[in-house]
């Protein structure tokens, strides 16, 4: 039963109310169940669990039905474009909170769109049916871990990125630098760490709040590949360990410590920071920067322990149905509820009554102290304790703490503003968003009523000039408070930037000097292969009206999820990927440079950001990944069939500046045309596959390997990721038994005789093209480059004569007419 088959028995004047449209979202789900026979296939499954996951892979796939169908699409509440019912239903109640349920939202919806309610009810109770059925099912099958892996993208390397964010800055390139580089230009910024200030105090919290706490970040990455997930045995585990070694390092004497002077010790180093020395002593850049021992020590004993022992007590909190102000469960022993909810009650109506500007500053000064936290008040189970007094001390703990923050923006904007230099401020794009999301556009004392004219205002006299400009700006907006508090706002502002974006693209293409570093273009490069990756994993989220990257199907319809591409044709404003080139600039620099300080700086911060992508492809894009099995699994064998399944997993990356606008699905490079306006738009283009990009962050890696610099030959990285030295091609293959298979196969197809020799001419490098591609699909070679097995295939094969190629294209084109061929009959013997 569906809605359409409801609606066909229905009396076209039949009534709905709320009680019906409950009764129907019941019946809908109930209805669906008994159609997938989910009560008795589950009492005889002997692993419920992966029936349950079925169920769940088909209740997304008819949630994405419901979703196209034609009664379901509708304009957003702006009028500026197209949205979804659903997405609109809901924005209806969060508007007005005397909206009481979905039906009385549907009723609203009805009255602004002319649309019949009888119609809309039915469709949405069955929407709502199925979004019940998905969160069940989601609860009962999706553990803590799996989420960390699907939902995020190594949070360690969005972490370490937003860290860099705060506390890099914008430097220009001095003389003698542009002197050494003839790319660089004297004057031009460049992001680089900030400097040790000379004051040990000032030096200490940079190194504490930057340089160790990405040391942090390491641990926690390192902690989940090592127990496999967050629990309180593995916490625990770890903080025993820790303090056991504390404990140990405690047996010292700081006294001999202070006088040897080895500052490569960690447990000497240890001791030093326990017991201030740094406060009084200048650190240099051997013990500041974020590889020094003392950032490993800092990172792991104070800050990744002070992690656990929080992380502990919120794990040893799901015990108890108690849960904080915002909605964090806390120990039953540890919490007085009733007090709990009169200080969230007072605290809410505080803020309200204060200016809207005050609202933020009030609501990071919460943040900063983390007031809801005194639990010192609440534990003591005192009876006597009034709760009003325990709320005047969160007032003032709060309003002390919002002057300052208050105090300390005030002196940065006047100091910015001296000499009409709002530009000259570090963090620009930062306190650019802040002032827009406050309504504090103003320069110099003249307020701008005009948002836009502020930023354009702003963007004149900024070091950075048009598409840099408004990309940066962009990044800063959701990091904002005022992203999730006015996302009108925010959506307009986004709107805008990407609008700048689009247009300044072109005028780059027309002639306009690049403004972007060697470093900076690299790092946007592997932003951008990030997105590409976890696109494929992605899930249509209808209350995200900003979703990035955008996934539009063949019809250049949004609404829909990511899938696993095999193969992708990438459009772009400016040429991608020139690694010779970055080779050269680099190369140049270390050999030349007098700042080898911030050279080593950029090529660490390259390889970690290389070596976090390239992960991600080895767990999730390889045919270790569950998601890539069902891809290879479910290719169909007929000819047809295999054709129009390659198709569906083809795809069109429009690359605009460095960022993506859209992700095609089920096009390519044949079907695109005449979607993306004037071809001029994207001169440059390319074919590429996920193990192609891969390779991409494989060669970067290498190539900053080549440095020696200390800390980048990583854990992560292994045999697995660095091309081992191979002198046959047996040795590619995973199963020597199958590598017999697969010469036999080609030697049945009749392409080479016994002796593996070309039996068939020119036409063989095509022959190989579709073998390899075969083989890489099924996971049954090694990762290694595609040079090297270019030059085993010619080793193997006498007379096949594959063109040697550095960038490996030898390999990566496509032969139709050997697909056509062969394809069939050797999948059927592979």
């Amino acid at each position: 039963m569906n809605a359409y088959e409801v609606l066909a028995t229905s009396s076209k004047n039949g009534q709905v109310n709320g009680q019906v449209f409950s009764d129907l979202v019941r019946d809908f789900r109930s209805g669906w169940l008994s159609k997938e026979n989910y009560t008795e296939r589950l009492e005889l499954h002997r692993q419920p669990l992966v029936l349950k996951k079925e169920i769940l892979r088909k209740l997304y796939d008819y949630f994405q039905d419901i979703q196209r169908r034609p009664e379901m699409r509708c304009p957003d509440l702006e009028g500026k474009g197209s949205s979804y019912v659903p997405t609109v239903v809901t924005k209806i109640i969060n508007r007005d909170k005397r909206i009481q349920s979905t039906y009385d939202a549907i009723v609203v919806y009805c009255q602004w769109s002319k649309s019949d309610l009888l119609t809309m009810a039915v469709h949405m109770a069955e929407c709502k049916a199925v979004e019940e059925l998905i969160a069940l099912f989601q609860r009962e099958t999706i553990g803590f871990n799996e989420q960390q892996r699907t939902n995020s993208f190594f949070q360690f390397a969005e972490e370490h990125e937003a860290l860099k964010r705060n506390f890099m800055i914008e430097a220009p390139i001095t003389q003698e630098e542009a002197a050494l580089d003839p790319r660089l230009t004297e004057g031009q910024l460049m992001r680089r760490n900030p400097e040790i200030p000379n004051d040990p105090q000032k030096a200490f919290e940079l190194f504490r709040n930057y340089y160790a706490r990405v040391q942090f970040l390491y641990q926690k990455d390192g902690f989940y590949n090592k127990y496999g997930v967050w629990n309180e045995p593995s916490v625990t585990a770890e903080i025993q360990a820790i303090e056991a070694w504390i404990a140990e390092a405690g047996k010292l004497s700081y006294s001999e410590v202070c006088e040897r002077k080895d500052f490569t010790n960690e447990q000497h180093e240890f001791l030093r920071l326990a017991n201030g020395y740094y406060e009084g002593h200048l650190m240099s850049w051997d013990q500041c920067n974020e590889n020094s021992t003392a950032a490993r020590v800092y990172g792991r004993y104070f800050h990744f322990l002070t992690y656990l022992k929080s992380l502990q007590f919120d794990l040893v909190a799901a015990r108890s149905n108690y849960r904080d102000a915002e909605g964090q469960l806390i120990p039953e022993r540890l919490v007085r509820p009733e007090v709990q909810r009169r200080l969230e009650i007072e605290t809410r109506a505080r803020i309200r009554t204060l200016p809207l500007e005050d609202q933020y500053y009030y609501y990071q000064a919460i943040l900063n102290t983390n007031i809801t936290r005194k639990r010192d008040y609440l534990a003591s189970g005192e009876k006597d304790k009034d709760w009003i007094a325990i709320f005047d001390v969160e007032i003032e703990y709060a309003t002390m703490e919002m002057g300052r923050i208050k105090r300390a923006i005030s002196m940065e904007e006047e100091a910015s503003q001296k000499g009409d230099n709002f530009t000259g401020q570090s963090n620009l794009y930062g306190n650019l968003a802040h002032k827009l999301f406050i309504g504090k556009t103003e320069i110099n004392g003249t307020h701008f009523t005009d948002k836009f004219e502020f930023i354009e205002q702003v963007h004149a006299k900024a070091p950075y000039r048009g598409e840099v400009f408004y990309s940066n700006l962009l990044h800063a907006l959701p990091d904002h408070f005022g992203a999730k508090m006015f996302p009108k706002l925010f959506k307009e502002l986004a709107d805008y930037c990407g609008a700048k974006i689009a247009e300044h693209s072109g005028a780059k293409i027309a002639g306009k000097p690049p403004t972007v570093t060697v470093p900076d273009k690299i790092l946007r490069e592997l932003n951008l292969i990030q997105a590409i990756y976890t696109a494929q994993y992605s899930v249509f989220d209808p209350t995200n009206n900003f979703p990035y990257p955008m996934i539009l199907d063949e019809q250049g319809k949004s609404g829909i999820d990511g899938r696993i591409i095999s193969g992708m044709d990438l459009y772009a404003t400016s040429d991608l990927f020139q690694l010779q080139q970055y080779k050269q600039h680099f190369t140049g620099r270390f050999e030349q440079t007098t700042n080898l300080d911030l050279v080593i700086s950029q090529l660490k911060e390259i390889y970690m950001k290389a070596e976090a992508v390239l992960d991600y492809y080895n767990h999730n894009l390889t045919d270790k990944a569950r998601l890539v099995n069902r891809h290879i699994q479910g290719r169909p064998k007929e000819f047809a069939a295999a054709a129009e399944y390659t198709r569906r997993h083809s795809a069109v990356v429009v690359i605009s500046g460095d960022m993506i606008s859209e992700i095609y699905l089920g096009l390519d490079r044949s079907s695109i045309s005449g979607r993306l306006g004037e071809s001029s738009r994207y001169p440059f283009t390319s074919f590429a596959t996920n193990r192609d990009l891969a390779e991409y962050c494989q060669k970067i890696m290498a190539f900053v390997e080549q440095f020696q610099i200390r800390g980048t030959r990583s854990r992560k990285t292994g045999a697995k990721t660095r091309s081992q030295p191979i002198d046959k091609l047996s040795v590619v293959f995973e199963d020597q038994a199958y590598f017999q298979q697969a010469i036999q196969a080609l030697q049945d197809i009749k392409v080479i005789d016994e002796e593996k020799r070309n039996k068939i001419g020119a036409k063989l490098k095509g022959v190989m093209q579709v073998w390899v591609a075969i083989l890489r699909s099924k996971g049954k070679i090694k990762h290694i480059s595609e040079k090297d097995l270019t030059l085993l295939l010619n080793k193997e094969f006498p007379g096949l004569n594959l063109g040697e190629r550095t960038d490996g294209r030898s390999l990566r084109g496509r032969n139709k007419s050997a697909e056509a061929k062969y394809k069939v009959k050797l999948e059927q013997r592979l």
